[in-house]
């Protein structure tokens, strides 16, 4: 955890099309999110046309579920990802 600089939150970044790549994608949702809740997280996912893939942590999975979160992101590449589109 470090200091963020706050450009990326005063500026608006043009989102127009990006649902549209066929980039592949996984969302990963924290069951135990304050800042971003799980209905929230939901609908992102939603949005992006996958299943999200539930883990029971904060909103900081790399420090609260690690184990869990590196199974996750191992599972990507080989497109064994439970997030797989919907």
């Amino acid at each position: 955890m470090t200091p963020q600089p706050l450009y990326p939150w005063t500026e608006r970044v043009p989102m127009r099309g990006f649902s549209a790549m066929q980039t592949p994608r996984t969302y990963i949702r924290c069951l135990r999110d304050a800042a971003v809740t799980p209905g929230r997280a939901a609908q992102y996912a939603a949005r992006l046309g996958v299943v999200p893939i539930d883990i029971d942590c904060g909103h900081s999975p790399m420090l609260s579920a690690l184990d869990e979160l590196v199974d996750v992101l191992e599972s990507i590449p080989d497109g064994r990802a439970r997030g797989a589109r919907a």
